[in-house]
């Protein structure tokens, strides 16, 4: 995994010398779920933003905020907890067809 937070800049620390405060949008997806290991590991505090009742696959160490990404109030919320230094954005509809239904 060293690759991955070398290729996203995630192997930097901070600006003060310290661990990033990182909010992971979508966390519970495959991407997520490995994503949130790999930042915990390499010392980063998480915090992961996922959709009501998505939280059972999220390792124990990361902050859950269960919220609707499509609801602005929900979001702005959440940064205001996390108050994250940097933001991954994995949160999407996994059905072409859905989201043509319904473009929201």
């Amino acid at each position: 995994m060293r690759g991955l937070r070398d290729q996203i800049g995630l192997a930097r620390v901070s600006s003060d010398g310290g661990a990033m405060d990182v909010l992971v949008m979508g966390i519970s997806g495959f991407v997520g779920q490995h994503l949130a290991r790999a930042l915990v590991t390499g010392g980063h505090r998480v915090t992961g933003l996922v959709r009501p009742g998505g939280s059972e696959t999220i390792p124990g160490d990361v902050v859950v905020i269960e919220a609707d990404v499509t609801d602005p109030d929900a979001v702005r919320s959440a940064f205001a907890v996390a108050q994250p230094d940097a933001v991954i954005h994995l949160a999407g509809a996994s059905s072409v067809g859905a989201s043509f239904a319904e473009p929201r």
